[in-house]
């Protein structure tokens, strides 16, 4: 199975490197689509690192109730 895996990578390589590949020039166009981006990745972590915290807080909420009432 390795060694058909080997083949198979191989292949695709070759076909690989007959493409021709080049950075993209670094320009205040690309910077800016970095930045968005990256502004977009921040926004989403923050919200749903929020949400996360609520649905945590309230679980801990529910855990503590059902607590308090097997201990009435």
């Amino acid at each position: 199975m390795a060694h058909t895996g080997w083949h198979w990578m191989a292949e695709r390589g070759d076909r690989l490197s007959q493409y021709r590949f080049q950075w993209p020039v670094i320009n205040d166009a690309l910077l800016a689509g970095v930045l968005r981006w990256m502004l977009v990745l921040l926004i989403a972590t923050a919200i749903s690192w929020r949400v996360f915290a609520a649905l945590r807080q309230r679980a801990e909420g529910r855990s503590q109730r059902k607590a308090a009432k097997a201990d009435a």
